[in-house]
């Protein structure tokens, strides 16, 4: 994790040769942390692993980077409905105008709120990253369903920027729980506050 950034290929090529799930995820956590210096196609074997640690690693490190291979592997993923394996991520850098209709036909909700969870939180990663308009649908989810008021301000943040925050939400988030929220949404009054 600490080598410098010249010596990474060497790390990657050691990585190559293993086989054991174990110590191939070690070698993965480094790249899911540090890009190499240009992106390496032999990656993306990892990303159909039968171990699915290996497979969520690998995931992580492909989202480094910006890449026709990334991105369609994302796609056919997200058209398949496979959504809780940390394909989104992989849109991050990724992103094309249209692949918001592509996310949310492929949305589902899981039964755990932790996966729950982990599927808002990268929702908002793609989004942040991608500030569009057309990400009010996924955001408008992420609102209703979070069970954390952080990633609901923070999907909120994402449709004031976008400009699609409705009427009815900024009413409501003027009356949330949490105090950043009511902040992002107050109005002021005539006397300027």
């Amino acid at each position: 994790r600490n080598a410098p950034v010249e010596e990474l290929p060497v790390v990657f090529e050691s990585m190559l040769l293993q086989s054991d799930p174990g110590r191939l995820g070690k070698y993965l956590r480094v790249f899911s942390r540090r890009a190499l210096p240009e992106f390496d196609s032999r990656l993306l074997q990892y990303f159909d692993h039968m171990n699915t640690d290996v497979r969520r690693l690998a995931n992580m490190a492909l989202s480094n980077y910006f890449h026709h291979e990334v991105r369609q592997l994302a796609i056919e993923r997200l058209k398949r409905g496979r959504f809780l394996e940390d394909e989104l991520p992989l849109l991050e850098k990724n992103y094309q105008v249209g692949d918001a209709a592509i996310i949310e036909s492929a949305i589902e909700i899981p039964k755990s709120l932790h996966q729950l969870h982990g599927v808002i939180f990268e929702l908002l990663g793609v989004f942040e990253a991608n500030p569009v308009k057309e990400s009010a649908n996924a955001m408008y989810f992420v609102y209703e369903q979070s069970p954390c008021s952080n990633c609901r301000a923070r999907a909120v943040r994402i449709l004031l920027d976008t400009g699609g925050a409705q009427d009815w939400l900024l009413d409501e988030c003027g009356h949330d729980s949490q105090e950043d929220t009511r902040y992002m949404v107050k109005i002021p009054d005539n006397d300027g506050d």
